[in-house]
């Protein structure tokens, strides 16, 4: 099970720096759309740290505690403030 995990660790992690990626790459490319662009940047993080969840660290006995709690926080971080800026947007955009 652990190798099952590890590989979703990977996954995740690859398609958060992809996302990331795509995210300065639209930031470029596309004119900025204010709290969008901030909510953009902030959501891949959770998933560009999932590596932390690897077996081989979430068990060693001096990282392993602070893996998962570093991952928790960027997953609170990440999807908590991702839903605040959205919200915030969807608030203050204009009504049509």
């Amino acid at each position: 099970m652990a190798v099952a995990g590890d590989i979703c660790a990977v996954v995740f992690s690859v398609a958060g720096i992809l996302r990331l990626g795509y995210a300065i790459y639209s930031e470029i490319e596309d004119t900025p759309d204010g709290l969008k662009t901030a909510a953009n940047f902030i959501v891949p993080w959770p998933n560009v740290v999932s590596f932390l969840l690897f077996s081989a660290i979430r068990n060693s006995q001096p990282l392993g505690e602070i893996a998962v709690i570093t991952k928790g926080a960027f997953d609170l971080y990440g999807y908590a403030a991702t839903g605040a800026v959205q919200l915030a947007d969807a608030l203050t955009s204009d009504q049509k």
